[in-house]
C-alpha cells in the first residue's frame, strides 16, 4: 500500500474544497459538466474549478504568481506540482524550499 504524507496546507485546501463543493461555491466552466477531461483545482483559485481546455482562467500575473501555496513567502522560481485522481487534478505552487521538504512533495 502506497502512503502519502498531505501537507496541513494542502490537507486544509483540500477541506475547503469540500466544504466548498458542498455549499455550491464554486464556480466551474461550462465544460465540466459534460467534458471527459479531469476537473482542475487550483490552491490559489479556491472557488474556480475548471476542464483542461480552461487552464488558463487559472493563471496568476504578478507578485501572487510568486508565491508559495504553503509557505506563502513570494520567491523568484515557483514549481508547479499537481495531485489528484482521474477525475479531479489539484494544482499547487511550491517554492524551492517547500518542494525540497518531503512532507512537502505530492509525487
Amino acid at each position: 500500500m502506497y502512503r502519502q504524507t498531505i501537507p496541513t496546507t494542502a490537507r486544509a485546501a483540500i477541506i475547503a474544497l469540500i466544504k466548498a463543493l458542498q455549499t455550491g461555491d464554486i464556480t466551474a466552466c461550462r465544460h465540466l459538466p459534460s467534458s471527459t477531461s479531469p476537473a482542475y483545482w487550483a490552491m490559489w483559485a479556491r472557488t474556480v474549478m475548471v476542464c483542461r481546455a480552461c487552464l488558463p482562467m487559472l493563471a496568476l500575473t504578478g507578485e501572487e504568481d510568486s508565491r508559495c501555496d504553503h509557505c506563502r513567502e513570494i520567491v523568484p522560481m515557483i514549481h508547479l506540482e499537481q495531485a489528484g485522481t482521474e477525475g479531479l487534478v489539484i494544482l499547487h505552487g511550491a517554492c524551492p524550499g517547500c518542494e525540497g521538504i518531503p512532507e512537502m512533495r505530492t509525487a
